[in-house]
């Protein structure tokens, strides 16, 4: 990712908002990682370059992505609220989806959706 930095305008990542609820609700809550220190430095090398790049835009939850989330359902891949919202973003976007998720991987090899994963 922090190539996408520094190639201006070469390539286009779009965040999804509700991954950095996710990051706050893994390296957060109840954390070791919890402290000032940490906080700071999620900011200063992710978050503040992530609004500052031109070729990088953090995607807020709007009704497609709403209605794209409600018909994500499978009973043998059990999603989580947040990947399911990564999900309908990348499949909105019809995007490329960057994870190691193996419940995301496991949607994607059995509907094709999104058209493509980076694993």
């Amino acid at each position: 990712m922090r190539d996408t930095f520094e190639q201006e305008d070469k390539v286009i990542m779009i965040v999804p908002s509700v991954v950095f609820i996710e990051i706050f609700d893994k390296w957060f809550l109840g954390s070791t990682y919890a402290d000032e220190e940490f906080r700071a430095k999620l900011l200063a090398e992710v978050i503040y370059p992530i609004q500052s790049a031109t070729n990088i835009e953090m995607r807020e939850i709007d009704d497609e992505v709403v209605e794209e989330f409600l018909s994500l359902y499978d009973k043998d891949t059990k999603l989580e609220q947040h990947d399911r919202l990564i999900l309908a973003s990348a499949i909105v976007l019809d995007a490329c989806l960057i994870t190691s998720d193996r419940e995301l991987i496991s949607f994607q090899k059995k509907y094709s959706q999104p058209p493509s994963i980076v694993t």
